[in-house]
């Protein structure tokens, strides 16, 4: 790993001074993945954060994991609040992505994961989306998508919101299969997935004339 093990404050002290370290997604970790950790290279149980390191003179970007104690350390040292986990199985603890903005509805409060924001239908569907996209990469995302993962987060607009569909839309076609058949792959993997729908994000799409690579 380029970045080095992160086992111990003063590697992950060492790290943040030679890379400007970003948490990206917290997830789940699902059957058949196989992602190491930044502490020793063990496999990641339960869950885990992604992070991006841009070295400092380089600019390079580097992709590593972190299980929940190292990802707390980096987040510590940052710092960074807490970003909410996304657990699409229909086990384990829910996740706080099935929180809508609802007007009237009392201030959010804090959730397994950190602040519950609140979140727009089209917000929601699009913050699901991207992170079942993410496992079922064989690959670490690549910079576009973790740059429209963050904007999803920072920009609850439903204007903004729609063009980022397009974004995930485009990104997901290049692959060659819609996602709906990627969450059937994840099944097919050994995980029982909780039901989702995309009706705002798919009605993003046929607003602009596009193909529907979401869920057609």
């Amino acid at each position: 790993m380029p970045i080095g093990t992160c086992t111990g404050q003063a590697n992950k002290d060492r790290i943040c001074r030679e890379y400007i370290v970003m948490p990206v997604l917290h997830l789940w970790t699902l059957a058949g993945e196989t992602k190491q950790s930044c502490a020793g290279g063990r496999t990641l149980e339960a869950s885990y954060y992604m992070f991006e390191a841009q070295h400092r003179e380089t600019k390079l970007i580097e992709t590593f994991y972190a299980g929940e104690t190292a990802a707390r350390g980096f987040l510590a040292t940052i710092p960074a609040p807490p970003l909410p986990c996304f657990n699409p199985l229909l086990h384990g603890p829910t996740g706080d992505d099935d929180i809508v903005d609802v007007p009237g509805r009392p201030e959010p409060g804090r959730g397994r994961g950190g602040p519950v924001p609140h979140r727009t239908a089209l917000n929601r569907e699009l913050f699901q989306a991207t992170r079942l996209f993410v496992c079922w990469l064989p690959t670490e995302p690549r910079a576009a998508l973790s740059n429209v993962i963050r904007e999803i987060e920072a920009r609850p607009s439903d204007d903004r919101l729609k063009s980022l569909a397009q974004s995930l839309n485009t990104m997901v076609g290049s692959y060659g299969r819609p996602l709906r058949q990627m969450i059937l792959d994840l099944e097919r993997r050994g995980n029982r997935i909780r039901p989702f729908a995309f009706p705002y994000v798919v009605q993003a799409l046929l607003e602009r004339g596009l193909p529907n690579h979401i869920d057609p």
